[in-house]
Protein backbone atom coordinates (compact mmCIF):
# COMPACT_ATOMS: atom_id res chain seq x y z
CA UNK A 1 0.00 0.00 0.00
CA UNK A 2 1.43 3.04 -1.24
CA UNK A 3 1.47 6.42 0.75
CA UNK A 4 1.26 9.76 -0.87
CA UNK A 5 2.75 12.75 1.62
CA UNK A 6 2.88 16.37 -0.39
CA UNK A 7 5.56 18.67 1.26
CA UNK A 8 5.08 22.57 0.86
CA UNK A 9 8.61 24.18 -0.67
CA UNK A 10 9.54 27.54 0.89
CA UNK A 11 9.22 28.98 -2.61
CA UNK A 12 5.36 27.54 -2.79
CA UNK A 13 4.65 29.06 0.80
CA UNK A 14 5.83 32.49 0.20
CA UNK A 15 3.61 32.28 -3.38
CA UNK A 16 0.65 31.23 -1.13
CA UNK A 17 1.27 34.50 1.49
CA UNK A 18 1.75 36.58 -1.00
CA UNK A 19 -1.36 35.77 -2.78
CA UNK A 20 -3.18 35.80 0.78
CA UNK A 21 -2.19 39.31 1.03
CA UNK A 22 -3.38 40.32 -2.49
CA UNK A 23 -6.55 38.67 -1.84
CA UNK A 24 -7.03 40.32 1.30
CA UNK A 25 -5.99 43.98 0.09
CA UNK A 26 -8.32 43.70 -3.52
CA UNK A 27 -11.74 42.87 -0.35
CA UNK A 28 -10.45 45.85 1.68
CA UNK A 29 -10.08 47.98 -2.05
CA UNK A 30 -13.48 46.48 -2.52
CA UNK A 31 -15.37 47.23 0.75
CA UNK A 32 -13.47 50.65 0.64
CA UNK A 33 -14.85 51.60 -3.48
CA UNK A 34 -18.58 50.41 -2.31
CA UNK A 35 -18.21 52.34 0.99
CA UNK A 36 -17.18 55.58 -0.98
CA UNK A 37 -19.72 55.15 -3.97
CA UNK A 38 -22.38 54.85 -1.17
CA UNK A 39 -21.45 57.21 0.39
CA UNK A 40 -21.38 59.56 -2.74
CA UNK A 41 -25.20 58.03 -3.91
CA UNK A 42 -26.35 59.17 -0.13
CA UNK A 43 -24.64 63.05 -0.41
CA UNK A 44 -26.32 63.36 -3.48
CA UNK A 45 -29.49 62.08 -2.87
CA UNK A 46 -29.07 64.84 -0.09
CA UNK A 47 -28.23 67.18 -2.05
CA UNK A 48 -30.89 66.35 -4.42
CA UNK A 49 -33.72 65.70 -1.34
CA UNK A 50 -32.58 69.83 -0.56
CA UNK A 51 -33.36 70.87 -4.54
CA UNK A 52 -36.99 69.29 -3.79
CA UNK A 53 -39.50 72.20 -4.43
CA UNK A 54 -42.31 71.13 -2.47
CA UNK A 55 -45.69 72.45 -2.99
CA UNK A 56 -48.96 71.82 -0.93
CA UNK A 57 -52.30 72.60 -2.42
CA UNK A 58 -55.97 72.13 -1.82
CA UNK A 59 -58.24 71.30 -4.64
CA UNK A 60 -62.32 70.48 -5.32
CA UNK A 61 -62.59 68.42 -8.16
CA UNK A 62 -66.44 67.49 -9.73
CA UNK A 63 -66.53 65.26 -12.65
CA UNK A 64 -70.05 64.02 -13.95
CA UNK A 65 -71.23 62.01 -17.10
CA UNK A 66 -72.89 63.72 -19.89
CA UNK A 67 -75.55 61.26 -19.68
CA UNK A 68 -76.18 58.15 -18.23
CA UNK A 69 -73.51 55.53 -18.99
CA UNK A 70 -75.09 52.21 -21.18
CA UNK A 71 -72.91 49.26 -21.17
CA UNK A 72 -74.53 45.60 -22.46
CA UNK A 73 -78.05 47.45 -22.17
CA UNK A 74 -77.09 48.25 -18.30
CA UNK A 75 -77.21 51.69 -17.42
CA UNK A 76 -75.67 54.25 -14.43
CA UNK A 77 -75.30 57.41 -13.82
CA UNK A 78 -71.94 58.60 -12.98
CA UNK A 79 -70.43 61.64 -10.97
CA UNK A 80 -68.33 62.66 -8.58
CA UNK A 81 -67.50 65.64 -6.16
CA UNK A 82 -64.73 65.75 -3.83
CA UNK A 83 -62.57 68.14 -1.73
CA UNK A 84 -58.56 67.04 -0.80
CA UNK A 85 -55.23 67.97 -0.93
CA UNK A 86 -52.49 67.71 -3.21
CA UNK A 87 -48.87 67.73 -2.63
CA UNK A 88 -46.35 68.11 -5.44
CA UNK A 89 -42.47 67.66 -5.03
CA UNK A 90 -40.27 69.21 -8.12
CA UNK A 91 -36.82 68.09 -8.83
CA UNK A 92 -34.77 70.40 -11.18
CA UNK A 93 -37.88 71.90 -12.89
CA UNK A 94 -37.88 68.71 -15.30
CA UNK A 95 -39.28 65.89 -12.74
CA UNK A 96 -42.32 66.23 -10.80
CA UNK A 97 -44.11 63.98 -8.61
CA UNK A 98 -47.59 64.12 -7.23
CA UNK A 99 -50.05 62.79 -4.92
CA UNK A 100 -53.74 63.60 -4.33
CA UNK A 101 -55.92 62.61 -1.59
CA UNK A 102 -59.88 63.69 -1.94
CA UNK A 103 -63.03 62.79 -0.33
CA UNK A 104 -66.79 64.18 -0.71
CA UNK A 105 -70.39 62.74 0.76
CA UNK A 106 -73.49 63.97 0.28
CA UNK A 107 -76.42 62.38 2.55
CA UNK A 108 -79.06 62.79 0.21
CA UNK A 109 -77.90 62.31 -3.19
CA UNK A 110 -80.37 61.31 -5.85
CA UNK A 111 -79.37 57.68 -8.00
CA UNK A 112 -80.27 55.83 -10.82
CA UNK A 113 -79.71 52.37 -12.30
CA UNK A 114 -81.53 50.93 -14.86
CA UNK A 115 -84.82 52.61 -14.23
CA UNK A 116 -84.97 53.22 -10.70
CA UNK A 117 -84.79 56.00 -8.98
CA UNK A 118 -83.21 56.11 -5.36
CA UNK A 119 -81.98 58.91 -2.67
CA UNK A 120 -79.99 58.42 0.53
CA UNK A 121 -76.18 58.65 1.76
CA UNK A 122 -73.50 58.82 -1.00
CA UNK A 123 -69.87 58.84 -0.23
CA UNK A 124 -66.90 58.93 -2.48
CA UNK A 125 -62.88 58.94 -2.85
CA UNK A 126 -60.16 59.90 -4.97
CA UNK A 127 -56.84 58.88 -5.33
CA UNK A 128 -54.33 59.94 -7.54
CA UNK A 129 -50.49 59.61 -8.21
CA UNK A 130 -49.16 61.00 -11.47
CA UNK A 131 -45.31 61.76 -12.72
CA UNK A 132 -44.63 64.96 -14.57
CA UNK A 133 -41.24 65.34 -16.88
CA UNK A 134 -40.44 68.46 -19.23
CA UNK A 135 -39.30 67.47 -22.67
CA UNK A 136 -38.42 70.89 -23.98
CA UNK A 137 -38.20 73.99 -22.37
CA UNK A 138 -37.52 77.58 -23.19
CA UNK A 139 -38.74 81.06 -21.23
CA UNK A 140 -41.83 80.68 -20.48
CA UNK A 141 -42.71 78.04 -22.71
CA UNK A 142 -42.51 74.36 -21.92
CA UNK A 143 -43.64 70.70 -23.69
CA UNK A 144 -44.37 68.07 -20.69
CA UNK A 145 -44.96 64.19 -20.64
CA UNK A 146 -47.54 63.37 -18.15
CA UNK A 147 -48.50 59.79 -16.44
CA UNK A 148 -51.60 59.30 -13.93
CA UNK A 149 -53.19 56.70 -11.99
CA UNK A 150 -56.43 57.54 -10.73
CA UNK A 151 -59.05 55.40 -8.87
CA UNK A 152 -62.34 56.70 -8.15
CA UNK A 153 -64.91 54.80 -5.64
CA UNK A 154 -68.51 55.91 -5.07
CA UNK A 155 -70.44 54.08 -2.58
CA UNK A 156 -74.08 54.14 -1.15
CA UNK A 157 -74.58 51.06 1.14
CA UNK A 158 -78.46 52.43 1.84
CA UNK A 159 -80.93 53.67 -0.41
CA UNK A 160 -84.98 53.74 -0.87
CA UNK A 161 -86.44 54.44 -3.80
CA UNK A 162 -89.24 53.47 -6.26
CA UNK A 163 -89.54 52.14 -9.87
CA UNK A 164 -93.30 52.14 -11.31
CA UNK A 165 -94.90 53.04 -8.27
CA UNK A 166 -93.18 50.08 -6.53
CA UNK A 167 -91.31 51.08 -3.12
CA UNK A 168 -87.71 49.39 -3.32
CA UNK A 169 -84.26 49.35 -1.16
CA UNK A 170 -80.69 48.93 -2.26
CA UNK A 171 -77.65 49.89 -2.81
CA UNK A 172 -74.65 50.65 -5.44
CA UNK A 173 -71.24 50.44 -5.74
CA UNK A 174 -69.25 51.98 -8.22
CA UNK A 175 -65.57 52.20 -9.30
CA UNK A 176 -63.52 54.09 -11.99
CA UNK A 177 -59.89 54.05 -12.60
CA UNK A 178 -57.82 55.33 -15.18
CA UNK A 179 -53.98 55.43 -16.29
CA UNK A 180 -53.94 58.70 -18.46
CA UNK A 181 -50.71 59.17 -20.48
CA UNK A 182 -50.85 62.79 -21.98
CA UNK A 183 -48.67 65.45 -23.43
CA UNK A 184 -49.80 69.29 -23.36
CA UNK A 185 -48.19 72.31 -24.06
CA UNK A 186 -47.74 75.13 -21.45
CA UNK A 187 -47.73 78.95 -22.71
CA UNK A 188 -47.83 82.78 -21.12
CA UNK A 189 -51.07 84.66 -21.13
CA UNK A 190 -49.48 87.58 -20.33
CA UNK A 191 -47.41 88.55 -17.67
CA UNK A 192 -49.46 86.85 -14.65
CA UNK A 193 -50.87 83.93 -15.96
CA UNK A 194 -50.39 80.58 -18.22
CA UNK A 195 -52.32 78.36 -20.22
CA UNK A 196 -51.75 74.98 -20.68
CA UNK A 197 -53.28 72.28 -23.43
CA UNK A 198 -52.72 68.27 -23.23
CA UNK A 199 -53.96 65.40 -24.77
CA UNK A 200 -53.46 61.57 -24.51
CA UNK A 201 -54.84 58.06 -24.02
CA UNK A 202 -56.38 56.73 -21.59
CA UNK A 203 -57.52 53.18 -19.85
CA UNK A 204 -60.35 53.21 -18.16
CA UNK A 205 -62.14 50.21 -15.41
CA UNK A 206 -65.47 50.90 -14.51
CA UNK A 207 -66.97 48.71 -12.50
CA UNK A 208 -70.55 49.29 -10.85
CA UNK A 209 -72.60 46.98 -8.81
CA UNK A 210 -76.29 47.47 -8.19
CA UNK A 211 -78.94 45.39 -6.05
CA UNK A 212 -82.62 46.39 -5.84
CA UNK A 213 -85.02 44.58 -3.01
CA UNK A 214 -88.71 43.99 -3.33
CA UNK A 215 -90.65 43.46 -0.01
CA UNK A 216 -94.72 43.27 0.53
CA UNK A 217 -95.96 40.99 3.15
CA UNK A 218 -94.46 37.62 2.30
CA UNK A 219 -93.18 38.31 -1.25
CA UNK A 220 -89.89 39.73 -1.85
CA UNK A 221 -87.58 40.11 -4.72
CA UNK A 222 -83.97 40.94 -5.39
CA UNK A 223 -82.79 42.39 -8.39
CA UNK A 224 -79.32 42.76 -9.69
CA UNK A 225 -77.31 44.77 -11.81
CA UNK A 226 -73.52 44.77 -13.26
CA UNK A 227 -71.16 46.61 -15.56
CA UNK A 228 -67.33 45.83 -15.59
CA UNK A 229 -65.92 47.34 -18.84
CA UNK A 230 -62.48 48.37 -19.82
CA UNK A 231 -61.86 50.78 -22.51
CA UNK A 232 -59.32 53.19 -24.49
CA UNK A 233 -60.45 56.50 -25.32
CA UNK A 234 -58.60 59.80 -25.71
CA UNK A 235 -58.91 62.50 -22.78
CA UNK A 236 -58.12 65.99 -23.35
CA UNK A 237 -57.76 68.81 -20.73
CA UNK A 238 -57.34 72.73 -20.93
CA UNK A 239 -56.13 75.08 -17.54
CA UNK A 240 -55.86 78.36 -16.81
CA UNK A 241 -53.27 79.41 -13.94
CA UNK A 242 -51.71 82.46 -12.39
CA UNK A 243 -47.79 82.80 -12.06
CA UNK A 244 -47.20 84.27 -8.50
CA UNK A 245 -44.48 82.08 -6.80
CA UNK A 246 -45.84 82.12 -3.78
CA UNK A 247 -49.37 81.82 -3.99
CA UNK A 248 -51.61 80.64 -7.00
CA UNK A 249 -54.28 78.94 -8.50
CA UNK A 250 -55.14 76.49 -11.19
CA UNK A 251 -58.10 76.20 -12.95
CA UNK A 252 -58.39 72.67 -15.07
CA UNK A 253 -61.54 71.66 -17.34
CA UNK A 254 -61.18 67.97 -18.71
CA UNK A 255 -63.34 65.85 -21.25
CA UNK A 256 -63.01 61.66 -20.88
CA UNK A 257 -64.01 60.04 -23.60
CA UNK A 258 -65.65 56.41 -23.19
CA UNK A 259 -66.80 55.79 -26.67
CA UNK A 260 -64.60 52.81 -26.84
CA UNK A 261 -67.64 51.20 -24.82
CA UNK A 262 -70.50 53.41 -24.83
CA UNK A 263 -71.60 57.04 -26.33
CA UNK A 264 -71.53 58.96 -22.75
CA UNK A 265 -68.21 61.05 -21.70
CA UNK A 266 -67.13 62.33 -18.29
CA UNK A 267 -66.64 65.90 -18.03
CA UNK A 268 -64.53 67.43 -14.95
CA UNK A 269 -63.57 70.37 -13.87
CA UNK A 270 -60.69 71.34 -10.49
CA UNK A 271 -59.24 74.07 -8.90
CA UNK A 272 -56.36 73.95 -7.25
CA UNK A 273 -54.73 76.71 -4.32
CA UNK A 274 -51.24 76.32 -4.55
CA UNK A 275 -49.18 77.74 -1.64
CA UNK A 276 -45.08 76.91 -1.18
CA UNK A 277 -43.06 76.90 2.22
Amino acid sequence: MESHVQYALPFQSKLQDTLRNRQMFKNRHYRFSLTKLLALSLISFGQSALAVDLKVSPFALYEVGNKDIVIDQVSTKYGLGVLGFDVDASFHNKLSISGKLGYGANPSQKISFSGANFKGTVKGTYVEGAMQYALWTKSDYSVVSELRFINRNIDAPDLTGSRNGTALTGNAFTSLDSVDLTFGARMPLGNAAFLNISGGLSRWHLKSNATAFYTSGSVSATARKKIDAVGRDPIVKVSIGSKNPKHNFKLELANRSLKSKTSAQIMAIQLDYVFKF
